[in-house]
């Protein structure tokens, strides 16, 4: 049932629904699932989500205080021997 189930895909997909069950699935899938594994890129799907929030990841650089540095230093100043 399997080899006539998958004889449409080509040998590529059925190398990559293999890896992603094997990496993704924690039991043994069913041929339909096999086949949607097989058929589908994840990095194509994960554009799918189009109402998830954007967040915006902007990096603000924060002044040190100045007296905040001089005790910061003074703390781990290492003295020679």
């Amino acid at each position: 049932m399997w080899i006539e189930s998958l004889k449409d895909l080509t040998m590529n997909e059925i190398a990559m629904g293999t890896r992603r069950c094997l990496t993704e699935c924690e039991i043994f899938p069913t041929i339909a699932h096999f086949i949607e594994k097989a058929k589908t890129n994840p990095m194509e799907r994960a554009g799918q989500w189009t109402d998830a929030p954007k967040i915006e990841h902007a990096r603000k650089k924060v002044p040190m205080p100045d007296e905040f540095r001089k005790k910061f230093k003074k703390a781990f100043k290492f003295k020679k021997s």
